[in-house]
């Protein structure tokens, strides 16, 4: 953490389902001590738990490669990039699925947090999530 320059974190081990021992380490907001209660935001870790969750989901039979079955409040805008070649879970979870934007970033302890639809619909601190390039055709 010193080295890193990083005041605080917090790490959980979870087995089943169930957090097996967690522990807070370093200073939150400039003062507070970091506990097991501590909130933080996610950022980029949350990539590598979601594809994991949806390969899981994949290799149990329960999701498939096409994603847009599935969104029910935000569809992936379909047009002429997208008509011949469909977004798949196999390029979003590999950054070849076209989408415009890149980064985030975050919101400030206290700030009003918008729904992931809002986020994807341009409604949060960041542009609206479109397919701007051909899906599959180039990694960002």
């Amino acid at each position: 953490m010193k080295q890193l320059n990083v005041p605080g974190l917090s790490i959980a081990l979870i087995h089943n389902g169930k957090i097996d021992w967690a522990k807070g380490y370093g200073i939150a907001n400039g003062t507070s001590k970091v506990d097991t209660n501590t909130l933080f935001q996610a950022g980029s870790i949350s990539k590598p738990v979601a594809a994991l969750a949806a390969l899981k989901l994949v290799e149990q039979g329960k999701l498939q490669l096409d994603v847009d079955q599935y969104l029910k409040d935000w569809k992936v805008e379909g047009d002429l990039l997208t008509k011949e070649k469909p977004v798949t879970l196999r390029q979003l979870l590999t950054h070849t699925g076209g989408l415009s934007g890149h980064g985030f970033p975050g919101y400030a302890t206290g700030s009003e947090i918008p729904s992931t639809t809002d986020v994807l619909s341009g409604k949060g601190n960041t542009h609206e999530v479109i397919v701007n390039q051909i899906p599959g055709s180039k990694w960002r």
